[in-house]
């Protein structure tokens, strides 16, 4: 941006490089650098100092961006949010269920249940000693599998409580995903008391339902870009059959800035990392101070403005 500046004029170029040194300051090469994965800064470009927010965060950023404009970029928070949706982790076994949040690279336990029933309740009768081995009466096969049905049906009743239960928990703002680790059969069991309502991904058949909240965390991290890119075609795939059908819904550029200039936008959904430009004459008129090339955050700025969610798209 600095080398950039030669173009712009000397007021600008005295004023960027003291701001790229300010920035720079704040990540040096051998001394402790701020903690947290993600580093987002909004810094005034100024010769003599300005104004400066930094946010840290412990979710994997996109990238590197590094813009200058006349206002606010907000592209790269409106990326870190969506990517840092709510997840709900379920750990499943076969009498103990434990429900987790995560959100923004942060994970914190939300509840545990553990069945109320034990082993020693049905633990069949003994048989009375009789001194004549030939008329002693013996446990039979059929009281044993007798035991075994009552005990899978009290385990089946357990899990599909829990998962009304966990429907419970879900909050009624929006959640990207919910995973279910664990027996196949016991998930079922579970996902079937959360109901269709909901749905949750089987993100694998490990037993977890022991590990450290960090362990957890670090199971979603691995997964986390799998379910953002799906979650975000998914909504492309809603969005585009809607607009195809004349529904309330819009697909293309032209289309979606008379949209937004009406803030008739709910919910815009957008590659940011592709230069649009608009046809001559189209730029809106809630682009004030835009630069050209950059109709992307202009867009972004009035569906937030409007109070419209955004989803940059990837993929």
């Amino acid at each position: 941006l600095v080398e950039g500046a030669d173009d712009e004029g000397r007021e600008l170029r005295l004023a960027m490089k003291p701001t790229a040194e300010r920035i720079l300051a704040r990540f040096p090469a051998e001394s402790r650098r701020p903690s947290g994965r993600c580093q987002i800064g909004f810094v005034e470009v100024g010769r003599d100092g300005g104004e400066e927010r930094w946010h840290s965060y412990q979710l994997r950023p996109r990238g590197l961006r590094v813009v200058h404009r006349a206002r606010p970029d907000p592209t790269s928070m409106v990326e870190l949010l969506e990517d840092g949706a709510p997840l709900l982790a379920i750990a499943v076994s076969a009498e103990r269920v434990r429900l987790w949040r995560w959100e923004l690279g942060r994970i914190s336990e939300l509840s545990s249940w553990e069945a109320d029933f034990r082993k020693g309740m049905w633990r069949e009768r003994k048989a009375r000693v009789s001194r004549d081995p030939a008329t002693a009466q013996f446990p039979k096969a059929a009281g044993k599998d007798q035991l075994a049905q009552r005990l899978e049906a009290n385990r089946e009743r357990f899990l599909h409580d829990v998962g009304q239960r966990i429907a419970g928990e879900i909050p009624g703002g929006r959640v990207g995903a919910i995973v279910a680790f664990g027996d196949p059969d016991q998930v079922r069991k579970v996902v079937e008391g959360v109901g269709p309502g909901h749905v949750v991904r089987h993100g694998g058949e490990q037993d977890i339902v022991s590990e450290e909240n960090e362990r957890i965390a670090v199971r979603l991290d691995g997964m986390l870009d799998e379910l953002n890119r799906s979650r975000e075609l998914e909504q492309v795939r809603r969005a585009l059959e809607a607009a195809s059908a004349g529904g309330k819904a819009s697909a293309g550029l032209q289309e979606t800035m008379q949209a937004l200039a009406e803030a008739r936008v709910a919910h815009l959904l957008l590659d940011s990392e592709r230069g649009f430009q608009p046809d001559e004459g189209a730029h809106p008129t809630w682009d004030e101070g835009g630069e050209p090339g950059e109709l992307g955050p202009a867009m972004i700025d009035q569906a937030l403005r409007t109070g419209a969610r955004v989803t940059p798209v990837r993929g």
